[in-house]
């Protein structure tokens, strides 16, 4: 498997449904499904090949800060993820001013 990890992907995953406000039937129960999603942004953590945890997970985050962190950073355990899909734009890189700016 090829490493993505600093690329912009898309993660296609399957997220648990709930609703406790509403009453479900057996027909309602049956006919129920989980909810996919698909996040975007950089891939800061791929534990798929892994086999030294017992909580695999992908981690996207949705922003780069300047001084190397990120924020909006989405957890998917990797039993739920579908696929992950590089956007084929390369890894990301600071624009040279905000590097010399942190000089």
């Amino acid at each position: 498997m090829t490493s993505l990890l600093g690329c912009l992907v898309g993660v296609t995953w399957r997220d648990a449904q709930g609703d406790a406000a509403r009453q479900m039937d057996r027909e309602d129960i049956a006919a129920s499904r989980s909810y996919v999603f698909t996040s975007y942004g950089v891939l800061v953590r791929d534990d798929r090949a892994r086999t030294d945890t017992d909580d695999p997970v992908i981690s996207v985050a949705h922003e780069w800060g300047e001084d190397g962190t990120y924020r909006g950073v989405t957890v998917i355990p990797c039993e739920m993820v579908i696929a992950v899909q590089d956007l084929g734009v390369g890894k990301p890189t600071m624009p040279a001013a905000v590097k010399q700016r942190r000089h």
